[in-house]
This record gives structure tokens, C-alpha cells and sequence, in this order.
């Protein structure tokens, strides 16, 4: 099952730098692709010699890789909007971030909906999002430079964008947003951009673990109780702002909240947090780790096999071994990460050996409008919470707002699908590439 008027065999003559929709790759173009999927056969040998026949093979093999490449990313793309919705109906329906959601639980269905999304989806998805964003910067840059245009410009006017939208998004819709964080951290990206895929990943690792190892040791050594960090006074003031609130009343409340939770030392947990996932993604799309096809079934698998035990254990872990503060850290910063790469390993096998394209085919058309998908999240769910428009801000159940989730993504899914027949990409996605990627850009080279 494929999205929108590609399947019917329409042909759009519309660059995408992040897809390519089917176009096959000219001769000409060669040696980029087949460095981008790492496949030494498509380079006709191990010396990276293109022989007349390793040349007609390796262009079959590149125009397949390209195929799969381009529905596991999206598919991959839907999966993470719809983790990362769970999570998110947390904070629309409630003030998530001053108190214990368990405290909310009333029912055994709020409980169990509460721990399935806690180990599952918190802090599970959104390094796989840093991690297709970095991803994407890369693909944009080499095939910015692969038409003869700078990369620096392009990427700049996508990153501005970016974080303007999410400064509007963060101030008039909802201060959960993540689009200017990402923004933030590609503007650190671009200098990394042109280092080689083997020194990203490493980097990345160091960035990554040196200074969360260290946080995690003063964090259970402090001895502090999860339920600690809970703040009644401001769950107080959220639930009656935004439960109560006019639009204005509650656009400066968020704005205030936004101020308070993105302060300057947030940039440095952005920095321990986000950016070392970007880097990874920067590292695999030069090392050709997502478009491998079956050659990467073993390094998947060896991954799959590690990440999902380990990651379950550490995901669980409050609850077996106590709801500290410590333990809660390690839960997200460890576990989630490993199950962001158990997730990873198994759609790849399950996409690359076939039978995973018509499951994950709906989640493939949600990804590739994820950006306006995200955005009309937060305006259908503070719509249906806030003051100003129907006021159930604090009073539904965990179980229900996550039945609304399911339903609300199910519909996405639908219009997804209803507007990509008719047109090749979402209308934030249309203006967003309208913004970064120039006439001149198009058409260079």
C-alpha cells in the first residue's frame, strides 16, 4: 500500500532533499548514492571501480535501496509522531511537569495506560526524532552539493525557519514545543557536517554518555524521591490558567512558562541531550546504515537483540527498584535511547524483509506530513483542553485522553493519505521547502 497519486503512477517532477519519491537515480549520480548506501557493490568492487556490469548492477541495486530507504524513514518518521503523541497528551491534559501523573491515575485502566506510555514512549521517541533530523540535514547537504549549490545557505534558511515556527508554535499553541530546540541544535550541526561518519557516531557516544554517566552518579548518590520533584503550587496555577483561561490570559502564561522552563541552562541539557542524537543520525546517513537493505540484517538484529532486554530493564526500573530520582534519570536517559535503537532495529528488519511494508504503510503516510501533522496535534488538543475552547484541562482520565490519541492519529492517517494523492507533500512541509529551498537551488546543476 503506498501513498498518495505515486502508487496510481503519476510522475511529480518536484525535488524533495529529504525524499526522492520514486525518481530513479540518473547514471550520472552514481557514485553519490553508492556512497551514500555504503554498498561496496555498488561501486563495482572493493576498490570502488565502476565496471561496465558492476555499473548496471549497482544502479538496480541503488534504485531498490533508494525505494526502501526512502518508506523505512518515513515509516519510522510516523511511528515516532505517534509515540511522541502519547506522551505530549500528557501535557495537554494535565500539568505533567509539576506532579506525579500516577497521582492522577483514578482507575486501574489510567494506571496501566500511564505505565505502558512511561516505558514505552517517554523518552523513547524523540531521539529517534533528533535522529532523522540529523539524518536529513546530511541527505540535504549532499544532494544540495551534488547539484552544485552550497549546502550552508539552504540549510541556514531551513534552520531560521524552523525555529521561528517553533517560537510560534511554543508561544500561541502549546510550551511543549520541540521544533526550536532541533533548530537550536542544527545550527551546532553544521559544522559537523562534513567530518566522517565513523567521528560523528564517536562523537556523538562521548557527548553523549561522559556527562549523563556523571548527572546519573550525583543523582542517585543525592537520594532524592521522584515524587520530590513534584510542585502542587504551580499544578495549581496551570490548572486554572489553562482550564479556565481566555486565549490571551493563557498565551502569556505560556510564554512566562516557556521563559521559565527554557532558560540558559537548558541550551546545555540540549547540548547532553539532543545534539548527540543528531550527530548519530549525521554518522549513519554517511555510513549508509539505513539503506543497506538485507546486507544489514545482522548488524539490525545484533542490535535488536541487545537494545530490547536492556532497555525494558532500565525503562522499568523505578518500578522494581524504587521511584528515586536517580532511578528515574537512568529510566530516560539510559533506557530510552535503548529502546529508541530497538525500535530503530526493528522496523528496519521488519521493513526490509517485506512483510512490515503493509502494516507500517499508514505510519508511512503520517511521516512524510509529520511537521504538519505535529503542529495540527497541538492545535486540536488545545483546543479540545484549554479555557478557550472546551475547557477539559484536568478532567479526563489518562485511559480516555490515550483513546483519543489512537483516534485522533487513525484520522491523520486518512487525511494523510487523502492529501498525498492529490499533492506530493504536506502544506508545512510545502512551505517550509518553499522558504529554504531557493528556485535557484532547484535548479542549479
Amino acid at each position: 500500500m503506498a501513498c498518495g497519486g505515486i502508487s496510481k503512477g503519476r510522475k511529480r517532477r518536484s525535488f524533495s532533499p529529504e525524499v526522492w519519491e520514486g525518481r530513479p537515480a540518473k547514471e550520472s549520480h552514481v557514485p553519490f548514492f553508492a556512497r551514500l548506501s555504503g554498498n561496496k557493490r555498488l561501486s563495482g568492487g572493493t576498490k570502488g571501480n565502476f565496471t561496465r556490469e558492476g555499473r548496471r548492477i549497482g544502479l538496480e541495486d541503488m534504485v531498490s535501496h533508494q525505494k526502501e530507504r526512502i518508506f523505512f524513514i518515513d515509516a519510522l518518521r510516523g511511528v515516532c509522531l505517534l509515540g511522541i503523541f502519547a506522551v505530549n497528551m500528557l501535557d495537554f491534559q494535565m500539568p505533567y511537569l509539576y506532579m506525579n501523573p500516577l497521582d492522577a491515575a483514578e482507575t486501574f485502566a489510567d494506571r496501566a495506560v500511564y505505565i505502558f506510555i512511561d516505558v514505552f514512549a517517554q523518552a523513547s521517541f524523540y531521539p529517534l526524532f533528533a535522529f532523522l533530523f540529523g539524518y536529513g540535514m546530511v541527505l540535504i547537504s549532499e544532494k544540495a552539493e551534488a547539484k552544485g549549490v552550497n549546502s550552508r545557505p539552504v540549510l541556514t534558511r531551513r534552520l531560521a525557519f524552523l525555529l521561528l515556527l517553533g517560537l510560534l508554535h511554543a508561544f500561541f499553541l502549546w510550551t511543549g514545543d520541540i521544533l526550536a530546540g532541533y533548530a537550536l541544535c542544527g545550527f551546532l550541526l553544521l559544522p559537523f557536517l562534513r567530518r566522517p561518519g565513523k567521528k560523528l557516531l564517536k562523537t556523538a557516544g562521548i557527548l553523549y554518555l561522559v556527562p549523563n554517566l556523571l548527572i546519573a552518579a550525583l543523582t542517585l548518590l543525592s537520594g532524592l524521591a521522584a515524587k520530590d520533584l513534584a510542585e502542587p503550587e504551580k499544578a495549581e496555577k496551570a490548572l486554572h490558567i489553562y482550564g479556565n483561561g481566555s486565549f490571551l490570559e493563557i498565551t502569556r502564561y505560556r510564554m512566562s512558562e516557556w521563559a521559565e522552563i527554557h532558560h540558559p541552562w537548558n541550551l546545555l541539557v540540549m547540548l547532553f541531550m539532543i545534539f548527540p542524537f543528531m550527530l548519530a543520525g549525521a554518522g549513519f546517513a554517511k555510513e549508509g546504515r539505513l539503506a543497506g537493505g538485507r546486507r544489514l540484517f545482522p548488524y539490525y538484529r545484533k542490535r535488536f537483540a541487545f537494545a530490547l532486554p536492556a532497555g525494558l530493564v532500565l525503562k522499568t526500573l523505578p518500578y522494581w527498584a524504587g521511584d528515586t530520582a536517580g532511578n528515574v534519570y537512568i529510566q530516560d536517559v539510559f533506557g530510552g535511547p535503548l529502546l529508541s535503537m530497538a525500535f530503530l532495529a526493528g522496523l528496519y528488519l521488519a521493513v526490509n524483509s517485506g512483510y512490515g511494508k503493509k502494516v507500517f504503510a499508514a505510519f508511512s503516510c503520517a511521516g512524510r506530513m509529520s511537521l504538519t501533522n505535529y503542529l495540527f496535534q497541538s492545535l486540536v488538543c488545545t483546543t479540545i483542553f484549554y479555557g478557550y475552547g472546551f475547557s477539559l484541562y484536568g478532567k479526563v482520565s489518562i485511559a480516555a485522553a490515550f483513546s483519543a490519541v489512537i483516534a485522533l492519529f487513525a484520522v491523520q492517517v486518512l487525511i494523510s493519505r487523502l492529501w498525498l494523492r492529490r499533492f506530493s507533500r504536506g502544506p508545512a512541509e510545502w512551505l517550509w521547502r518553499k522558504v529554504y529551498w531557493t528556485r535557484g537551488s532547484r535548479t542549479a546543476g
